[in-house]
């Protein structure tokens, strides 16, 4: 089985409000069988997003620049693209909403 483990600190604003958090999220490859790989995520407290069906393209892309530079402002419309988890956090999201993600 090929999985991946992968921590991250979080930093969420929206209307003027700040939300820290970490993560810890491991993703792993759950069938091989099929023509394409299908990724799942568990994890200890905060994962960084939901991979309910199965991890989507856009979400692995997201994987793969946030690898790349390690540091990573997205904003609402990416959120929700890449089905960030949001529905723990103290503050709710406003069209203006930012979160930055830094993997340690």
């Amino acid at each position: 089985m090929n999985f991946i483990v992968w921590k991250a600190d979080c930093i969420l604003t929206s209307n003027n409000q700040v939300s820290n958090f970490s993560t810890f999220t491991t993703f792993f490859k759950r069938y091989i069988e099929f023509d394409s790989v299908l990724y799942h995520t568990c994890g200890h407290g905060h994962k960084l997003f939901t991979t309910e069906g199965g991890c989507t393209e856009a979400q692995m892309e997201f994987l793969l620049k946030l690898l790349e530079t390690r540091d990573l402002t997205i904003n609402k419309d990416q959120i929700e693209t890449y089905r960030i988890i949001f529905d723990t956090w103290d503050i709710k999201l406003s069209d203006d909403a930012t979160l930055q993600v830094i993997v340690r």
